[in-house]
């Protein structure tokens, strides 16, 4: 048999409705990957907080940790610009549509695009950079038509 036990539940409202958390978050988030990726001194500007707290964040805390991970190993500055924070909105939809897959494809092969521009067309290293495999950044470059 089977049982599910629920004993505690933590309900936590979504993390566009904390706005207050989310320079926390972000910050903490920043500091461990400024340490895993070895670079020195970043930081975000007043113009990638602004964004990010005005942004919905569809995929949540998650989101944000990913969106910041890559701005670390993707930036050419020390100081992080929204745009380096990579949360483009997927075009308008219908309610109870999925609107993380469209995003993820758009977000997906434009990382891989300018990681490819990066390390000027090096596959192993683009890969390395965003953390898959060789195989694998071959099979989404032909998914994407890079």
């Amino acid at each position: 048999m089977l049982f599910r036990i629920n004993t505690i539940q933590i309900d936590l409202p979504p993390l566009r409705e904390r706005e207050g958390d989310i320079e926390l978050m972000a910050d903490y988030f920043l500091n461990c990957y400024v340490a895993r990726y070895e670079r020195s001194n970043m930081k975000f500007s007043r113009d990638a907080l602004n964004a990010m707290k005005t942004y919905s964040w569809p995929g949540n805390i998650r989101e944000l940790e990913h969106s910041i991970e890559k701005a670390v190993i993707l930036a050419d500055r020390n100081i992080i610009q929204s745009e380096d924070l990579y949360m483009k909105k997927a075009p308008h939809q219908q309610p109870g549509t999925a609107e993380i897959p469209l995003a993820f494809d758009y977000h997906e092969k434009d990382l891989i695009r300018k990681a490819l521009l990066k390390n000027s067309g090096n596959l192993t290293d683009a890969a390395r950079d965003l953390g898959i495999s060789r195989p694998t950044i071959y099979h989404k470059m032909k998914k994407y038509g890079l």
